[in-house]
C-alpha cells in the first residue's frame, strides 16, 4: 500500500504558479489543461520538455488552468497570461496575474473600496478648494468696494474743491 502512494507519488507533477508578489499555487497534481495561444494543452507527468505561452483571454479566464488530483478537479486559478515551463516533472507557470477566484473578487471588493475612500478624499478637496476661492474672490470683492469708496471720497473732494476755487 505505502508503495502504490509512493508510485503514484511520483508520477506526479509538481505544478508552481508564480507572480512576482506571490507564489499563488505549489502543489503535486496529476494533470494540468492550460489554455495557449495555440490552443489547449494538456500536461501529465513525462510530458516532454516546453515553453509556451498562456492565453491572454478575460472570457476564458476562470477555465486558463485546469487542476486535477485523484481523477477530481479542483477549483480553477485564474492566469492572466504568462509563461509555462515543462521541465522534467515540473510545471512552471509565471505570470503577471494568477488568483484562486475568491482571492480575485476579494481583491476586486478591496480595489472598489480604496477607489471608493480615494474619490470622498478627492471630493472633499475639491471642496476645500472651491471653499478657498471663494473666500479669495469674497476678500476680491470687498478690496473693490473699499478701493471704489476711497475712490469716490477722493473724486467727491476734488469736486468739491473745484467748486469752490
Amino acid at each position: 500500500m505505502a508503495e502504490e502512494k509512493t508510485a503514484s507519488a511520483e508520477k506526479r507533477l509538481r505544478l508552481k504558479v508564480l507572480t512576482p508578489f506571490v507564489e499563488v499555487f505549489n502543489q503535486l497534481v496529476d494533470s494540468v489543461i492550460l489554455k495557449t495561444i495555440d490552443g489547449d494543452m494538456g500536461v501529465m507527468f513525462g510530458h516532454e520538455h516546453c515553453s509556451v505561452q498562456m492565453q491572454f483571454s478575460l472570457e476564458g479566464l476562470l477555465r486558463s488552468l485546469r487542476i486535477f488530483v485523484d481523477q477530481e478537479e479542483l477549483d480553477p486559478i485564474m492566469v492572466m497570461g504568462g509563461i509555462v515551463t515543462v521541465d522534467g516533472g515540473t510545471v512552471t507557470i509565471m505570470s503577471d496575474m494568477a488568483y484562486h477566484p475568491k482571492d480575485f473578487f476579494e481583491a476586486v471588493e478591496r480595489r472598489k473600496a480604496e477607489k471608493d475612500v480615494h474619490l470622498q478624499k478627492t471630493r472633499e478637496e475639491e471642496l476645500a478648494v472651491r471653499r478657498a476661492q471663494t473666500s479669495i474672490r469674497r476678500a476680491l470683492v470687498q478690496m473693490d468696494t473699499s478701493t471704489f469708496f476711497i475712490l469716490r471720497q477722493n473724486w467727491q473732494k476734488e469736486r468739491q474743491e473745484e467748486i469752490v476755487d
